[in-house]
This record gives structure tokens, C-alpha cells and sequence, in this order.
């Protein structure tokens, strides 16, 4: 795929990943059916180009986007690899009925209807000899179909029942498609040579009204920023065969031995359409921000935010008086403005009141309101979520249990359009001042790739989320050479001003490695909370110390192991092992946990070679080892947000590493990490407030 610029239009299979991208998710859900019941309701609206009529708050321009823009996805639902391969398979720069273009209407007459309706190996054979000229962008792609067919505007109605007509047929065709896939394969190329039809009667109805043509292309793009233009994410979070019926009205099209029409990669598919969406938001449009609100002045919703400004206000009774007669005022406001169903809902008076209760939100203990699965429980849940400004990022399930007893009542959340594992939980404030709610995350595979991808659900699902922590265990880099540097097991690294680097992506040399890929520079405010802990221990006091001792035994193997268990070793150039003995350091605490600052490397390699470690320690100052931090780190530079990198040592990145470690570093990694928390002050919730 070309790279895209702002002088060049993205391909028609451009345009149809990226959509096929944002719809991804909502997709995989739905069967096949709801799919195209959803492109026939669009088409539906197209029947205004043949009426004098046109319909309320839907333009021609809305409704041949939108026709498109479902198209697509039903498409990817087949399992179409390349849109623009099956298109000038059938329309090969010609009229595959009567095959010349412009088509001859009196030939094309004598094969419609008929069982020979396409001659397949003429049409293969022009396939063959057109190919160079194939279509490129959704602007070729709409002149060649108005060479192929020129439009009169006498026969606007005739193209409407023409295109009702298709519909059916494709209907019969995807009814079928498991077992005759070739019937889907010519009618899909006609559905979509018939959207290109109305597209270009309609550009020639404005001209013939002395206005500008109608730019499909540009329509498309404006409305299809790179993201859902409903729900404004880059994947859509929008709310939910018996043989003599073969071949009754679909025309097939000669699908070719070995074909691979409908093999397309899903991965491979996800990973062109989010590097399309990412171009087109870049060079084409801009992120809209959309709020997500519940109805909350009317309806079930209403009564049970009314519940909760109730409970709240009980809550507060005595320990903030104030508070209290606030949540009071609050639910007979709630009360008094409750609205009837189908009326406009009025958006400022909503925000104003969910603007009053985030405030609270993070007071309050979800167990309050039972076990049960009441709406105000789960509002309550919701609109915690969307508080949430503080996440933090596990990849694996121990690390994930050891920061999740860090924090305090902390409850499941998931979501049906989000993959990754979360849990919500609050911290309080060592100033007194109240908590942080936090979102915790837990990954589906470890991996520089993965933890992007949750990286960037963790900042979908939690829309008010700037700052991210990844907490977890890594392998540390020795230097007995210096004792004040050296690396022990169970130690805590924490990624300094320079961040993180992809060791994965070297210059190698006979002497010297150079990385040549630095992530960007961790959050400047989560580095302060870091220099004030730094100062705290520097007057001997060791915070992160109490919640290892006090926390340690409530996961699995979570308590220290003897320090017999931490063995060090030094390899030859035969790669021989060799104990050798720890160095004697006066600035260490024995049995704690030292803190250590530096860079951090990060790999899809899972590092065993104690040469390439000391090596990023000699040329590249590294000082432990993992594989999740970069893609943490570009995920959240690339949404605007900012990162911290927390890591316990859990071995020493050489042959003899093993699994012994491991629960109590992510313990000591979780525990350094709640004392962060602990430092925010609560106060500090809006968006990138850092």
C-alpha cells in the first residue's frame, strides 16, 4: 500500500480497510444478515433521487455516503481481500455484457435474462489486457464506470429499480455464499457499479442546476475522517440453501483456479486499516470529541440517578455536611427535570449535574449499593469508569493480581466492544484530600504489539484517561563491576527522563550496538511524583516497603523468597556459567527492594543472552529488559497522553532464568506504584491535566 499524503487520494481498498477497521469490532458481532439489512436500510434513502421529494435531515450526499459506508463492511464480512481485484474482475474497464465500453444498450438487451449472460473467458482475457489501467482512487473509480455507462437524468427511476432489483438478487446470492461463493463475487460488482451510477446522475443533476459536481471522494472522506463519525472512535463503539433456487436471479462470476478472493487476513486486514485511519486522521481530518451520556433525565435512568444523589447524600450525612445537602439539591433537580420520551434532551443541564457528581465519584464505595445488578449500581460503575484519568497497564494475569490488591474496593469492568480485562479501583490521597479512581488493565498476550493494542483500548474505553503506568515484572541487567549500580533480584526500575528504547531495532557493529529507536520521554508529571518518593527515601523513608510486607501473602508465591534464590552468574565466551558472588554495597537495605532509575529496553524477545544484555548495559546505558514498554509508550504519545514505566526485577535475563521471582518483583513493582497514586492529588481529573 502507497503511503498517503495529502497530494495523493487513498485507493478504493484504502477507503474499504479503514472502514471495514472502524467497523471491526461491531462486525464480528453481528451475523451477515443484520449487516446487509443495515446497507438496504441506507439504500432505502437513495430512492429520493428519483422522487421530487426529498427526505427530512438526509441529503443525497448522507445517503450515497452512507450506502457506501456500508458496503464496505458487508464486503469485510465476506472476507473480501481485494475490493478493487473483485470489481475490475467484472468490470474490466468495459461492460462485462456486452464488453466495450461505452456499452452497447442493444447487445447488452439480447444477454440480460439470459442462462450466458457473462461470457467469462472474454471477460478473463480483457481482465488480463486492462489491468494496468485499473482505477486507483474512489474518483477513477466513478469515471470509469460513467465512461462505461453515461447517465441521462430521463432514467433516474429506471436506476433506482435497477438497484432494488440487485438488491434482490444479492440477497439470494449471500443466502447461498457458503456454498456457491461465486454468485456473491458478480453481485457484489454490481451493487457497487450501480452506487457509481446514481453517484454520477446525481453530479449531473447539479451541474445541469449550474453547481458544482458532486465530489464522492471528498463527501466520503468528510464524513469518514478515519474514525465513526457516530460515536467519534477509531473502532466504533455504537450501541448492537436448496439447489433450484441457485442462480434464480444471481449472475455468477468464473471465480479463477485457487482463487483467493475471499481469504482476506483479519490481522493483516486490521493492521493496513488502523495505519489508513491513522493517515487519513492525519492528512484528511481531525478527532471530533463525542460524550458518552446515558438519558439522564428521563426514564429507568432518571429514577436511578435520583437514587444515587440520595444514597450519596446519606453518605456524607456526617462526615461532609455540605456535601450531603449538595446531593439533595442535586436529586430534586434530577427529580423536577424529568423529561418525557422522545423529547429533546437538554445537553447542558445533564452536563452540569454529571459535572457536580464528579466530584464524589471517586468517594464513593461501589459495594455500597449491594450485590446486586441494579441500574444504579451499574450507572454508578459507568460513569466511575468515565472518571477514571489514571491508568495503568499489566501483561501478565500475576501482575495484574499484584497491582490489583494495591488497590482499594475495586470492582470488574468490561465492556462487549472492548477485548482487554479491566478492574476500577480507588487510591487514596496520603494528603487527606480524597481518592483517584484508577482503570487497570490486563492484556490478552504479552508483547510490544498487544500492549499497543490495549494501550489503545484502555484509552477508548476510558475516554478521560491521561496518564499510564505499566507495572509489571522485567529482567534486570547486573554490574557487579559497580556496586551502586548493580541490579538485584526483586529490585524496582523506573524508566528515568530518557524513557524507553527498542532494542529490537539495532545497529550492530563488530563492537558496538546503537539503538535506533527511542520511544517518547515518559509523562513529566508522573516524573515528579517519582523525584518526591526519590526524596523520601533520600530522609530513609521507604513507602512502597509497607504495602510489600503487608500485601505480599494475598497473591500466590507473592512473598520474598530467600535471598539463596538470587544467584548470580558471569559467562564465558563459551557461554560456560560461573557463580560468582554478589557486590558488597553499602547504599543497599538488606531483604528491601532498591529503586533504581534508567533506561529501560523494550523487545519483542524474550532475552536469555547474557552477552546482548551486558552489551545494552555497556553501549546503551539499559538497565533491565521487558516487552511491553514501547508500545505502551508510542500508543499513548500517539493519543497525546503520557506513560510511566514501573518494572520489578524478576531474573537476570540469562540462561539460568526462571519463574521463582517473579510474583513477588510484580508485588514490589505494584506496591512503588500505589505509592505514585498515593501522590496525585485528587484534585488533578480533567484531561491531560498533567
Amino acid at each position: 500500500m502507497d503511503n498517503l499524503s495529502p497530494q495523493k487520494s487513498p485507493s478504493l481498498d484504502d477507503l474499504y480497510h479503514m472502514v471495514s477497521f472502524i467497523y471491526n469490532d461491531k462486525n464480528v458481532e453481528r451475523p451477515i444478515s443484520v449487516t446487509f439489512s443495515h446497507f438496504v436500510e441506507v439504500c432505502g434513502m437513495l430512492t429520493m433521487h428519483g422522487k421530487k421529494k426529498n427526505r427530512e435531515e438526509v441529503s443525497m450526499e448522507s445517503a450515497l455516503c452512507k450506502a457506501l459506508g456500508w458496503y464496505f463492511p458487508l464486503m469485510a464480512k465476506l472476507k473480501v481481500k481485494s475490493l478493487q481485484e473483485l470489481l475490475y474482475r467484472k468490470y474490466p474497464n468495459v461492460c462485462p455484457y456486452c464488453r466495450v465500453s461505452p456499452h452497447e444498450e442493444e447487445k447488452c438487451k439480447q444477454a440480460l435474462g439470459t442462462a450466458a449472460t457473462v461470457n467469462h473467458q472474454e471477460l478473463r482475457l480483457l481482465y488480463e489486457k486492462n489491468k494496468a489501467e485499473m482505477p486507483h482512487s474512489l474518483t477513477e473509480w466513478q469515471k470509469m464506470f460513467n465512461r462505461i455507462y453515461p447517465r441521462s437524468l430521463e432514467k433516474k427511476q429506471w436506476t433506482i429499480m435497477s438497484l432494488l432489483e440487485e438488491l434482490g438478487e444479492f440477497a439470494e446470492a449471500l443466502r447461498i455464499f457458503d456454498t456457491h461463493p461465486k454468485y456473491v463475487a458478480g453481485e457484489a460488482a454490481d451493487i457497487f457499479s450501480y452506487l457509481m451510477g446514481i453517484a454520477n446522475e446525481y453530479s449531473l443533476k447539479l451541474i445541469t442546476e449550474k453547481q458544482p459536481p458532486f465530489d464522492f471522494e471528498k463527501e466520503f472522506m468528510s464524513r469518514y475522517p478515519g474514525l465513526c463519525p457516530q460515536c467519534g472512535y477509531q473502532v466504533c463503539v455504537c450501541p448492537v440453501i436448496p439447489e433450484a433456487t441457485v442462480g434464480r436471479m444471481a449472475k455468477e462470476l468464473d471465480l479463477f483456479p485457487h482463487d483467493d478472493i475471499f481469504s482476506l487476513d483479519m490481522r493483516e486486514n486490521e493492521k493496513i486499516g488502523l495505519k489508513v485511519s491513522n493517515n487519513i486522521i492525519d492528512n484528511f481530518g481531525g478527532i471530533i470529541e463525542y460524550a458518552k451520556k446515558f438519558p439522564f433525565d428521563r426514564g429507568d435512568t432518571n429514577r436511578a440517578l435520583v437514587s444515587i444523589c440520595v444514597r450519596l447524600s446519606s453518605m456524607f450525612t456526617e462526615k461532609n455536611p455540605q456535601l450531603s445537602n449538595q446531593m439533595n439539591e442535586i436529586a430534586l433537580r434530577i427529580s423536577n427535570n424529568h423529561k418525557r420520551a422522545g423529547v429533546r434532551v437538554d445537553e447542558k443541564e445533564i452536563e452540569e449535574i454529571i459535572g457536580a457528581l464528579e466530584t464524589v465519584l471517586p468517594e464513593v464505595n461501589v459495594s455500597m449499593f449491594g450485590k446486586d445488578s441494579s441500574l444504579s449500581k451499574m450507572m454508578i460503575k459507568e460513569l466511575q469508569a468515565q472518571t477514571c484519568w489514571i491508568g495503568i497497564i499489566t501483561a501478565l494475569p500475576k501482575e495484574f493480581a499484584a497491582m490489583r490488591i494495591m488497590l482499594e474496593d475495586w470492582f470488574e469492568y468490561n465492556i462487549p466492544n472492548d477485548t482487554s480485562t479491566y478492574a476500577i479501583g480507588r487510591v487514596p490521597s496520603i494528603s487527606g484530600e480524597g481518592h483517584n479512581l484508577v482503570a487497570l488493565a490486563l492484556m490478552k498476550q504479552y508483547g510490544n504489539n498487544n500492549a499497543a493494542i490495549t494501550t489503545s483500548n484502555l484509552q477508548r474505553t476510558f475516554p478521560n484517561i491521561s496518564e499510564i503506568l505499566m507495572v509489571g515484572i522485567a529482567g534486570g541487567i547486573p554490574y557487579p563491576e559497580q556496586p551502586s549500580a548493580h541490579i538485584r533480584l526483586a529490585d524496582i526500575v523506573v524508566s528515568n527522563t530518557n524513557g524507553i528504547v527498542q532494542y529490537d531495532n539495532l545497529k550492530k557493529e563488530i563492537d558496538k550496538i546503537t539503538i535506533r529507536d527511542n520511544s517518547p520521554k515518559p509523562s513529566a508529571f508522573l516524573t515528579n511524583v517519582v523525584n518526591q518518593l526519590e526524596a523520601d527515601r533520600i530522609q530513609g523513608k521507604y513507602p512502597w516497603e509497607k504495602f510489600i510486607l503487608e500485601r505480599s501473602h494475598q497473591i500466590e508465591n507473592g512473598n520474598r523468597p530467600p535471598d539463596e534464590e538470587d544467584i548470580l552468574y558471569k559467562y564465558d565466551n563459551a557461554n560456560h556459567a560461573i557463580k560468582i558472588e554478589h557486590p558488597k554495597d553499602d547504599t543497599r537495605s538488606i531483604h528491601k527492594s532498591k529503586i533504581n532509575y534508567g533506561i529501560i529496553g523494550a523487545a519483542n524477545i524474550l532475552l536469555k543472552d547474557p552477552h546482548l544484555r551486558d552489551k545494552l548495559r555497556q553501549d546503551c546505558n539499559v538497565i533491565a529488559v521487558e516487552m511491553e514498554g514501547s508500545g505502551v509508550a508510542d500508543s499513548s504519545w500517539s493519543a497525546g497522553n503520557h506513560y510511566l514505566i514501573i518494572r520489578g526485577i524478576a531474573d537476570y535475563s540469562d540462561p539460568k532464568k526462571n519463574d521463582i521471582w517473579q510474583e513477588h518483583a510484580a508485588v514490589c513493582a505494584a506496591a512503588y506504584a500505589r505509592c505514585i497514586l498515593e501522590r496525585i492529588p485528587p484534585t488533578l481529573k480533567a484531561k491531560n491535566g498533567s
